[in-house]
Formats: C-alpha cells, sequence, structure tokens
C-alpha cells in the first residue's frame, strides 16, 4: 500500500500551535469572526486571518459571509472527532496565572489538566482583586 502523502500538509496544518489553538475553540461548533478568535488565541488579527486561510484552502474549515463579516467554523464532524483525538493524547496544559484558570474553566477544559492554583485561592485572590479595584476607583465603602 502506497503511503498517501497528503496526510502530511493536513498535519502540518496542526502542528503549529495558533492553528491548533483556533481549532480547538472551533470545537464548540459555533462560527465564529477572525477578531474573536484572535483574541482567545492571543494574536493578532492579520496573524489569525493567515492562519484561517490556510485550513480554508486546506478544506478543514469553512467560511460565511454575511455582508462584509466573514464567520468560520469547523468544516465536519470528522475533522472534530480528530482534533478531540489529539486533545486526549496531549499533554495537559499547566496554568500559570488565576486568569489562565478562570478562561481554561470557562472554557471546560478536562479535569485533568493541572493547575499550580488551588480553587479556593483562586476565589479569594478574585475577591481581593475586585475589593482593591473598588477601593482604586474611589468607592471605599466594600465591605
Amino acid at each position: 500500500m502506497k503511503a498517501n502523502a497528503n496526510v502530511a500538509k493536513v498535519a502540518t496544518l496542526v502542528s503549529e500551535s495558533s492553528r491548533a489553538a483556533i481549532l480547538t475553540i472551533l470545537l464548540d461548533g459555533r462560527f465564529h469572526p477572525v477578531s474573536d478568535l484572535a483574541y482567545m488565541v492571543g494574536i493578532k488579527p492579520q496573524t489569525a486571518s493567515y492562519h484561517l486561510a490556510k485550513m480554508v484552502e486546506a478544506d478543514v474549515i469553512d467560511v460565511e459571509t454575511h455582508g462584509r463579516h466573514r464567520y468560520y467554523g469547523i468544516r465536519n464532524q470528522e475533522i472534530a472527532q480528530v482534533m478531540e483525538s489529539f486533545l486526549q493524547i496531549a499533554p495537559p496544559v499547566e496554568v500559570r496565572s488565576l486568569r489562565q484558570s478562570f478562561e481554561e474553566e470557562a472554557l471546560g477544559v478536562p479535569e485533568r489538566a493541572t493547575t499550580t492554583l488551588p480553587a479556593a485561592w483562586a476565589l479569594n485572590l478574585q475577591m481581593l482583586y475586585w475589593k482593591i479595584s473598588f477601593y482604586v476607583k474611589g468607592k471605599r465603602n466594600f465591605m
């Protein structure tokens, strides 16, 4: 049996961390604009557009155009299943900040992900942050 060289083309899409992050976000089944995807991944919108164009060219994601806005989503269920398989075997991401822990919790990251901040500490730190922000804004009556 002869190997299919096109597998390498698809694998290179996922090997780049920003593209893998975009595909992971698109696993929610919704269509997202470039600006939202760029913000969630932590890259510039121009960079996200470049990566999305590569994935559209490879038929991994679909584009819906509404007026002048373009929305991107996973092409089909098979691609989502492959990405979920990759996520199952990938090592967990270590959470290093309070913000990252809240983002991981909001995204519904599986419990096997490691965290350096216990949940009680994270909640206490968030409460302390709110109290400080109220104090700094001049609203000293926060207790």
